[in-house]
């Protein structure tokens, strides 16, 4: 029996510079990635603040999605709401308070007090015109306190935003 003539394969050229270009966008999208993680880890990045929003009262809250160790940032709860009550009550549950340091509010809460689910503060009201719809803002000025993966619960006027941050050494 006579050797066979070993096989030969022709190349498609359109095929091939079409998987070249494939592999070039995605080395530069893992690339974009890569710069956008790091710029994460630093405080700058689109990847170190998140948001969680609130519908029914038309807010949202805004905090660190990454933090470093012993740092400190700042969250901020933000709502629409018309003259009702003259105290409003943003409470942490316990998965947060244990994780880090509120040093201050602003504006300064009119009360604080600790629950058996977390800790609470209170906000007076600001004066508003009759019927008129106002945009409140609260911002926690926070320090870091436990290195790991925080989750927890954050509460305004009945609604609940569940909060996600990882604290890196």
């Amino acid at each position: 029996m006579a050797p066979r003539p070993p096989l030969q394969f022709d190349t498609d050229d359109r095929l091939e510079t079409i998987w070249k270009v494939l592999q070039k966008g995605l080395l530069v999208l893992l690339s974009l990635m890569v710069v956008a993680g790091l710029l994460g880890l630093l405080g700058r990045g689109p990847l170190s603040h998140a948001v969680t929003p609130l519908p029914a009262i038309q807010g949202a809250v805004r905090y660190d999605h990454l933090a470093r160790n012993t740092t400190s940032g700042q969250s901020s709860v933000e709502w629409k709401s018309r003259p009702a009550a003259a105290q409003t009550e943003i409470s942490l549950d316990r998965g947060l308070p244990d994780a880090v340091q509120v040093t201050a509010t602003t504006p300064t809460a009119s009360a604080y007090r600790i629950t058996p689910d977390g800790a609470a503060w209170s906000f007076a009201a600001p004066p508003q015109g009759a019927g008129q719809i106002m945009v409140n803002r609260v911002t926690f000025h926070i320090g870091t306190s436990k290195v790991g993966l925080t989750r927890g619960r954050l509460r305004l006027l009945g609604q609940d935003a569940v909060l996600k941050s990882f604290v890196f050494p």
